[in-house]
C-alpha cells in the first residue's frame, strides 16, 4: 500500500474519531442540561409555604388590636353586643337568664355573638393545628378571609339590606359573621406568640401591666407592648364612635375591613422565620469573636 493511501486512512480514522467525540459531547449535552434557577410560581410557592418570624409582629397586633375598638364600638352602640369582648357577652347573658329587664339587654344577641366567637376560634384553631400557626399562606388567608367577609357586612349596611336597629334575623346573621373573624382573630393573634398583644382581651393585659415588678424599669419592652394595646383598643373605640355619631355605622364596619385588608399586606412582607433565625446566628457569632 503507498504512503499516500496510509495517510488518507489515517486520516479517516482521525476524523471518524473526532465526529463520534463531538457527537458524545452532544450527547453528554442533551443527557446533562444545565441546572434551572426556579420560576416565578416555584418561588411563590415556596415563599408562601415559609414561616414568617414573630420577632416583629407587634405592628401587625397591636392594628388589628385597634380594629378590635372599632368594631366593639359598633356593635355595642347598634346592636348593644360586643363582637370581641366576650366578657361582657356572658355578663350579658347572664342577666337575661336572671330576667333583668333592661332594654340594654339581648339574650339574643350574646347568643349568638358567644356561639359564633366560639366557632371562629375552633375552625381557625384547627386548621392551624394542621397547617402551622406561623406558616404564611396560612396567616395570609386567615386575615384575607376575615376581610372579605367584614367587606360584605359593610356592603350590606351600606345598601341598607340590613338595618342594625331593627330586630330582625339578618341583624343577628351580621352578628354571626363578624364574631366568627374576631374569634379567628384572636387564635391567629396567640399563634404569634406575643402574649402581649392578645388583640381582643384587654383585662389580662391591665392585670399583667399593673402585676409587672419591673413596670418602672426604663427598657421594658412587655410593659410598653401592653400600653400600646390598651391605648390603641381606646383609640379604636374613640374612631367608631366619631364615625358613628358624624359619619354611619356601615363606615365604622367598613374602617374594621379596611384594617384586615391592612394585616394581610404585612403578613405578605414579614421575614421568613428561617432568614430572621439566620441573620441572629450571624450576628450572635460575630459579636463572639476576639
Amino acid at each position: 500500500m503507498s504512503k499516500s493511501h496510509r495517510a488518507k486512512d489515517a486520516e479517516l480514522v482521525l476524523d471518524h474519531g473526532s465526529s463520534s467525540d463531538s457527537s458524545l459531547e452532544r450527547a453528554g449535552d442533551r443527557a446533562a442540561p444545565a441546572p434551572q434557577l426556579p420560576g416565578r410560581r416555584q418561588r411563590l410557592h415556596a415563599y408562601m409555604a415559609e414561616d414568617i418570624s414573630t420577632r416583629n409582629t407587634d405592628y401587625l397586633l397591636l392594628l388589628v388590636a385597634f380594629g378590635t375598638g372599632v368594631i366593639d364600638a359598633f356593635s355595642f352602640t347598634q346592636a348593644k353586643v360586643f363582637i370581641a369582648n366576650m366578657t361582657g357577652n356572658v355578663v350579658f347573658l347572664g342577666l337575661s337568664v336572671a330576667q333583668v329587664s333592661d332594654p340594654f339587654i339581648s339574650a339574643k344577641h350574646s347568643v349568638t355573638a358567644l356561639c359564633s366567637f366560639w366557632a371562629g376560634a375552633f375552625v381557625t384553631g384547627q386548621i392551624s393545628h394542621r397547617l402551622g400557626p406561623t406558616r404564611r399562606a396560612w396567616v395570609v388567608s386567615a386575615f384575607l378571609i376575615q376581610a372579605i367577609l367584614t367587606l360584605i357586612v359593610a356592603c350590606l349596611l351600606y345598601g341598607k339590606v340590613v338595618v342594625m336597629l331593627e330586630e330582625k334575623d339578618s341583624v343577628l346573621g351580621l352578628l354571626f359573621v363578624l364574631a366568627f373573624c374576631f374569634g379567628g382573630q384572636g387564635v391567629i393573634a396567640r399563634g404569634l406568640k406575643v402574649p402581649e398583644l392578645p388583640t381582643l382581651v384587654i383585662t389580662s393585659a391591665m392585670i399583667d401591666l399593673f402585676n409587672d415588678k419591673n413596670i418602672f424599669k426604663l427598657n421594658n419592652r412587655p410593659r410598653n407592648r401592653r400600653v400600646a394595646f390598651i391605648l390603641l383598643l381606646f383609640a379604636g373605640a374613640i374612631v367608631g364612635g366619631v364615625t358613628i355619631t358624624h359619619v354611619n355605622d356601615a363606615t365604622v364596619v367598613l374602617i374594621a375591613a379596611i384594617i384586615k385588608f391592612l394585616a394581610t399586606g404585612f403578613v405578605l412582607l414579614f421575614d421568613s422565620a428561617a432568614n430572621a433565625n439566620a441573620r441572629l446566628q450571624a450576628a450572635t457569632a460575630a459579636a463572639s469573636r476576639p
